[in-house]
């Protein structure tokens, strides 16, 4: 081996342990929050009052309809009269007005008119009790029944726990006398779970219209999760910043019909077949976004040392980062537009061919795409067929709130007040709320429920027995009650 031949590869092997050197350096000197202990606050009072306060609200089936003409607006409009019986705060202290007759909002006047308000949101309108699976709850879907420490019925988590810790809140800051700084509104939404566009859109609009523009938003979104969800080491205090989209795209594929005896090479079903294996198999890129970034980055030191040399060298790293991300669905969605196939119809009996067969693909859009981009995805992959691609419902990804605002800076201290087991983190919300309609208010919004619940209770929203415990109950109450009178 020659001399410069030597040189070259000492050379080599000195710029590796520089370069890895300096990987390591970054990791060691990475800064990860300190580890949190304690346990969440317990709330002594009984809080019976308003325990049945609760219950009241959750006995009114405010189920909303895809179909907003066939929604039962009785039920929504008992609510809004039970409301206005049980806190008589309302009107009175509280300016209280709708919105296109359901949009419940009320303003409590501060101190000080010149600073901008805060605005508190959440939604009262319900998913519907599947008939086929009525039988399986084992407390009346909508009897408010208490068992065990917990309040069982449709809308204790999604959302009307939201509502009414509101309102109690509220409720005991006046009984008081207490006055905020600011003006704060609440203001709550009939048609969350429908998109929101008779709801909390409308009520947006109604801001806007009048010029008022918020300090901050609070709406729902992450909740406090339980130490091992999702295979993180800590308690977690989840804040969205931003939420994905969501797209709903057909795609009607034409053949030519007849008997399933005499069949053509490709039928109608074999191409929409086709067309799905194409998505199914062309997913879009994945892409770590700042929320996701900022998560990662508080939460990696919980997931070992590889994980947190990945993610302090990112820009080195990213690619094995994005691999390792994309092979969960939960972390896969944190990371690109996802692609679910949910929906398809074909011919009406088993011996005939069907002349066209529909197809409706879910998309979640994440934020950088657009549904126009998602529109044109789903052409691309069914190039070469006789297939019509229509979008059938779409919400653009939301903007990406600031992290670092006077307003998350008090939440976060009201979380470490609640929760000293949580670690804060900013993060993406993967489902669509009303939060995305504010943005025309206000920069500064931000999702987050004070409950801690298991992986169990978060997949209870839109389940079978349905149930918030009356510990996190009581502690939301006094979350807000505390958080209203930080704001400052």
């Amino acid at each position: 081996m020659n001399f410069s031949l030597k040189r070259m590869l000492y050379v080599l092997a000195l710029l590796l342990l520089l370069g890895a050197a300096v990987i390591l350096l970054r990791t060691m000197m990475f800064n990860s929050p300190p580890e949190k202990v304690g346990s969440p606050l317990v709330v002594k009072d009984s809080l019976s009052y308003s325990i049945e306060r609760f219950q009241g609200a959750l006995r009114i089936p405010t189920v909303s309809n895809n179909v907003y003409d066939s929604t039962d607006f009785y039920s929504f409009e008992r609510f809004g009269v039970y409301l206005s019986q049980v806190y008589p705060m309302l009107g009175k202290q509280l300016d209280s007005f709708r919105v296109n007759k359901y949009g419940l909002v009320y303003r409590w006047k501060g101190k000080d008119p010149s600073l901008k308000p805060y605005l508190f949101t959440a939604h009262y309108d319900v998913v519907p009790v599947q008939e086929a699976t009525r039988h399986l709850w084992t407390h009346a879907p909508f009897g408010a029944e208490i068992a065990d420490g917990k309040i069982y019925s449709r809308g204790t988590l999604d959302d009307k726990c939201s509502v009414i810790s509101l309102l109690e809140a509220v409720k005991m800051h006046v009984d008081s006398g207490f006055v905020p700084k600011r003006d704060i509104y609440l203001a709550f939404g009939h048609d969350e779970e429908c998109g929101g566009r008779n709801g909390a859109l409308q009520i947006a609009q109604y801001f806007k219209s009048k010029e008022i523009e918020f300090e901050a938003v609070f709406d729902e979104g992450g909740v406090v999760t339980v130490k091992g969800t999702g295979g993180i080491d800590a308690d977690l205090a989840l804040v969205g910043i931003a939420e994905k989209g969501n797209a709903n795209v057909s795609v009607k594929v034409k053949k030519a019909g007849g008997h399933s005896s005499m069949p053509a090479s490709v039928t109608a079903l074999g191409a929409a077949s086709q067309i799905i294996t194409n998505l199914e198999s062309n997913q879009f890129e994945p892409r770590i976004i700042p929320p996701v970034k900022n998560m990662l980055s508080n939460v990696c030191h919980t997931m070992g040392f590889a994980a947190k040399m990945a993610v302090a060298n990112s820009e080195i790293f990213e690619p094995v980062l994005l691999k390792v991300l994309t092979e969960k669905p939960s972390t896969n969605a944190m990371v690109r537009t996802t692609t679910a196939m949910t929906m398809i119809s074909g011919s009406s009996a088993p011996n005939v061919l069907p002349q066209e067969v529909v197809f409706v693909g879910n998309f979640r859009v994440l934020p950088g795409e657009s549904v126009e981009d998602v529109i044109t995805h789903v052409k691309k992959a069914a190039e070469g067929f006789d297939a019509e691609v229509t979008l059938l419902q779409g919400n653009e990804p939301s903007a990406i709130s600031p992290s670092n605002t006077r307003s998350i800076e008090l939440l976060k201290a009201n979380i470490e007040k609640y929760y000293p087991n949580a670690l804060m983190t900013p993060y993406l919300t993967m489902a669509s709320t009303d939060s995305r309609h504010y943005y025309i208010v206000s920069d500064n919004v931000y999702r987050f429920m004070p409950a801690q619940l298991t992986e169990k209770e978060q997949a209870l929203m839109h389940g079978i027995d349905e149930y918030i415990s009356i510990d996190n109950f009581k502690r939301m109450i006094f979350f807000y009650k505390d958080f209203m009178e930080m704001l400052d």
